[in-house]
């Protein structure tokens, strides 16, 4: 134990609040500083997000739009396919058939009365002898 005992200077009320006023504001300037060290990194992060976020939208868009052409190519394929058995199977016989039988439908329809004479080159047949003879 010590033979004299030293006196510490009393510390007033005013120094104290003082000092703890000093280290808070000391606190907010650290932060405010880094806050302003990391902007230039924050604006970065956010433009290569944003950047990042469009190039996803672009492709999204191009892949849409590959899957569209090709099923409209699909989709011309069926349709030329069909065409050809269609051009395939149809014969003059049957278009005649389909001539007379929408005849038939039409005057149904309209309640009208309709004579079909046989043509050829939109000639009746019935005339067409007397037409090509000359008389």
């Amino acid at each position: 134990m010590p033979l004299y005992r030293e006196e510490q200077p009393a510390e007033f009320p005013v120094a104290r609040v003082a000092r703890w006023v000093l280290a808070v504001v000391g606190v907010i300037l650290a932060i405010i500083f880094l806050f302003l060290l990391t902007m230039p990194q924050i604006r970065l992060y956010r433009a290569n997000t944003e950047k990042q976020a469009a190039i996803a939208e672009a492709r999204a868009k191009r892949d849409a739009a590959s899957f569209l052409a090709d099923a409209e190519i699909e989709r011309a394929r069926g349709v030329a396919e069909a065409n050809r058995i269609i051009a395939e199977s149809i014969t003059d016989e049957y278009t005649r058939w389909l001539y007379v039988s929408n005849l038939a439908d039409l005057a149904e329809k309209s309640g009208a009365t309709v004579v079909y004479v046989p043509t050829e080159g939109g000639i009746p047949v019935l005339e067409s002898g007397r037409i090509t003879s000359g008389g």
